[in-house]
């Protein structure tokens, strides 16, 4: 009588260790997001925007010319090529709560046509944006000064 119990033992044992053995097939990584699935999966606020004045692809504190009425706005990009940006709680120049606007992407997604101009992509990546904009031509704008907008999520 005392066997049963060891051998009801010994085979809930083999039972479990055969189910812990490893996987045949590895486990695959997600493949990572699309420039388009950055851009679209979440609202985007606005940080700052600037003059890179001494070239570090940053808007520095004394670079940033941004209203503190702009920095609250959200941006939201939709897979359609559409977008909204929602005024919030500080208001500018009397603009709609909500404004329409349309992008895309150009030349491999390495630019956005965005409002009324090109940008270049900077850096875009599940947690900030950077538009950098060139400004050659602009009254006191050397051939290397660029415009930066950075956002990131709310």
């Amino acid at each position: 009588m005392k066997k049963q119990p060891v051998f009801v033992c010994m085979l809930l044992t083999l039972i479990v260790l055969s189910a812990c053995r490893k996987q045949d097939h590895p486990r695959q990584e997600p493949l990572p997001l699309t420039k388009k699935e950055l851009l679209t999966q979440k609202k985007w606020k606005l940080v700052n925007f600037g003059f890179d004045n001494n070239n570090n692809k940053a808007v520095d504190a004394d670079e940033d010319v941004a209203p503190d009425c702009v920095k609250d706005n959200i941006h939201s990009f939709f897979t359609d090529g559409t977008g909204t940006v929602e005024e919030n709680a500080l208001f500018c120049n009397n603009l709609p709560p909500i404004s329409h606007f349309q992008w895309a992407f150009r030349n491999n997604d390495t630019q956005i046509d965005f409002f009324t101009s090109v940008a270049d992509l900077q850096t875009l990546s599940a947690d900030i944006m950077i538009l950098s904009y060139p400004i050659n031509g602009s009254p006191g704008a050397s051939g290397s000064d660029r415009f930066l907008v950075t956002y990131k999520h709310p």
